[in-house]
């Protein structure tokens, strides 16, 4: 039996997030829908939208202050000469 990975907290919310508006965009393609209707799907896919690009905004600040703490542990032990358990990793090409 395969062990499931556990997922950081705020990826969860961002998948339950992601699969409201795919759902909101499937009942957009109604087209018994009153223009009253239309709008306010809309208005509920942007809401949506926003709250998913600001968790995703604060993920990735969190990712990045998480890194730069372990490359300034690293540089650290490096200097007072004891071995890193990590090697510092480059800000600038971590894929993002």
């Amino acid at each position: 039996m395969k062990k499931r990975k556990s997922t950081p907290p705020g990826h969860v919310a961002e998948q339950i997030v992601r699969g409201m508006i795919r759902t909101l965009g499937r009942k957009l393609k109604n087209t018994s829908l009153t223009p009253r209707e239309t709008l306010a799907l809309l208005r509920e896919q942007r809401k949506l939208a926003k709250q998913l690009e600001a968790s995703t905004r604060a993920r990735i600040e969190n990712d990045r202050e998480d890194e730069m703490n372990r490359n300034i542990a690293a540089m650290e032990a490096a200097r007072s000469g004891n071995e890193p358990a990590t090697q510092p990793k480059d800000e600038m090409h971590d894929g993002a």
